[in-house]
Parts: structure tokens; C-alpha cells; sequence
């Protein structure tokens, strides 16, 4: 399967780069960037799942200051 993780920005007051990046067992595994655009976004990153990517996952969104925006923790099973 396929996992996938949305973001949306009610207020986006000018052109930014925010940062997914994507941890399993606390092993970074990926990282997106995706360019957010004034005056509200939305956009989504995903990952295709393999058998040994069960376990805790989580997503950490970051700003263009590198300032952690939220974080997303999830569980793959089966």
C-alpha cells in the first residue's frame, strides 16, 4: 500500500518551502520539500509501503526556518 500524509495552511501570507520529513523507528527514511503559495495551500507527500515498514512512523512538517511546524505519528500494521 501506499501511505500518505496531508497538509493544509489556512493563512499563508507569501511564497515558502515547508519540509516533510518522513521517520520509521525513528530512522529518517525521507524528506519532501513542497513550495506552500499565499493565501492558503494545501498539498500532500506520500511513501509505497514494504513488508518490513511495519511499525511507528511519524511525519515531521518543518518552516523555511527549520522550526518544526507539527508532527504526525502513526502505526503501520497489518
Amino acid at each position: 500500500g501506499r501511505i500518505f500524509c496531508f497538509c493544509f495552511f489556512e493563512t499563508v501570507p507569501e511564497k515558502a518551502a515547508i519540509s516533510l520529513t518522513w521517520y520509521h523507528r525513528d530512522r529518517q527514511v525521507s524528506r519532501r520539500r513542497l513550495q506552500v503559495e499565499p493565501p492558503s495551500w494545501s498539498g500532500y507527500s506520500s511513501m509505497q509501503l514494504r513488508e518490513t515498514d511495519k511499525g511507528p512512523w511519524r511525519v515531521e512538517i518543518t518552516g523555511p526556518d527549520n522550526r518544526l511546524i507539527a508532527v504526525v505519528r502513526f502505526s503501520v500494521t497489518d
